[in-house]
């Protein structure tokens, strides 16, 4: 997936996974706050895409 943004999500075991991006922050932060209102375990955040996705362990 490319653009310039990212929508990540982290697991309770604390793997990330890339989930959508693109350009439009703003709509990549609608789909966050969606998925959020499904109250899982999951932390999820918008970032820069920059660089590779590395879990953090």
């Amino acid at each position: 997936m490319y653009g310039k943004y990212r929508l990540v999500r982290q697991d309770d075991n604390g793997h990330k996974y890339l989930m959508n991006a693109g350009d439009d922050r703003e709509a990549l932060e609608r789909d966050k706050d969606e998925l959020e209102a499904h109250k899982h375990k999951q932390t999820y955040w918008v970032e820069e895409n920059i660089g590779e996705l590395k879990d953090s362990l």
